[in-house]
């Protein structure tokens, strides 16, 4: 499943997958073309190394079997794409600025539902339908999420919502990107030469199949409203909301220099594992990139869409019931005492505390960023989000 000169060979590496599984018969030549071409972005990032080819195949056929097993199960039970979503909510927002935070509490809300780290994984048979397959895919997940803790201590410490194992909180994209439009690192634990995250070509596309996911897994356990969280949301969020109109947004925001330095923390530990030591995030690059991704936040149309809320940081370190009511209030929703209760009771356990496993300590300065530099290059944002 390699080209003569080294590389992946994406064709082969699906045709196989499909006859070995006995899923042929769900092989659909966009799909399939959307894979090829994902293949490719490993190899133009880098060589496959040989000491990890068969982690990486692994993981490269796995993530193939998933997307046909779906097919598989839209063929068999078309009811399930006709389910009905309705008024989700979506929290968005660059990365390490309460956004983890934000999901977790809007779920706790009567009859929410987020993503969790089983339904990326295990998409298929969808949820409740076979309490053994759901039962293995809860002990599966896991052992998935503790070979992340065991390869990386520091990941509890920078993200401690991983201890939840399978019913961690998951981002949209874990299902999403089963339609191979973009790569989600967190599928290729074993695939050093796994590329960035790119924006899907046809983000309307994109979030049609998302819809498709949500279905997959609201079909045999109803939901009342979905809360998701995605990384892609704010950059092609009028996609989302032609997708879903009756959505709502909670858009975080947070100063960057006090996360940029999160970021570059959170990747070096989350990243090293699995390109190797001597990969590290390039601070420059990263700020470059934040720039241009402010820049493209700042003139969005959707920045003054009712549907949003813009949710401060702060706001919610300071007073967590407050700021989901002040949500909940701006959308015409109903805060109940019981959601309030459910908030209260989740922030003041023990085994919730944000440095329930250590400190997260970083900063700009020990990646050779300067502060006050960060804070005037991103002056604008936070002058637009008042922070």
């Amino acid at each position: 499943m390699l080209t003569q000169s080294g590389f992946f060979d994406g064709a082969a590496i699906f045709d196989r997958v499909a006859q070995d599984t006995g899923l042929s018969a769900y092989v659909d030549t966009a799909v399939r073309q959307r894979f090829i071409g994902i293949v490719e972005q490993f190899n133009e990032f880098a060589k496959p190394r040989p000491d990890a080819l068969e982690g990486s195949l692994r993981d490269l056929q796995r993530i193939v079997e998933m997307r046909l097993q779906v097919a598989r199960d839209w063929a068999e039970y078309p009811e399930i794409l006709d389910e009905e979503i309705v008024q989700p909510m979506f929290v968005m927002g660059f990365p390490r600025g309460g956004t983890t935070l934000s999901q977790k509490l809007l779920s706790l809300d009567w009859g929410h539902r987020t993503p969790r780290y089983m339904d990326g994984l295990f998409p298929s048979p969808p949820p409740g339908l076979d309490p053994d397959a759901d039962a293995e895919a809860l002990r599966a997940t896991d052992i998935y999420t503790q070979h992340v803790i065991d390869r990386e201590p520091l990941a509890l410490v920078s993200h401690p919502y991983f201890d939840k194992g399978a019913m961690a909180e998951a981002e949209d994209e874990w299902a999403a990107c089963l339609d191979f439009r973009f790569v989600y690192p967190l599928h290729f634990q074993n695939t050093p030469n796994v590329p960035p995250t790119l924006m899907p070509e046809d983000p309307l596309a994109h979030f049609q199949f998302q819809k498709k996911m949500m279905q997959q897994f609201q079909w045999k356990r109803p939901t009342r409203r979905w809360v998701g969280k995605g990384v892609l949301h704010h950059y092609i969020a009028p996609s989302l909301f032609e997708v879903f109109p009756d959505a709502i947004g909670v858009w975080c925001h947070r100063p960057i220099e006090e996360q940029i330095a999160s970021i570059i923390s959170i990747n070096n530990i989350f990243y090293q594992p699995i390109r190797g030591a001597g990969w590290e995030e390039n601070p420059t690059q990263m700020v470059e990139a934040m720039e241009a991704g402010v820049e493209a936040m700042i003139n969005s149309p959707m920045m003054n869409d009712p549907r949003i809320y813009h949710l401060r940081f702060r706001e919610m370190l300071k007073d967590p019931v407050a700021a989901i009511a002040a949500i909940y209030e701006a959308q015409g929703l109903e805060f109940t005492s019981y959601f309030e209760n459910r908030i209260r009771t989740w922030m003041e356990h023990p085994a919730n505390k944000v440095d329930r496993h250590g400190k997260f300590s970083h900063s700009p300065e020990q990646y050779g960023l300067d502060r006050k530099e960060l804070e005037r290059i991103f002056k604008p944002y936070k002058d637009k989000f008042g922070l």
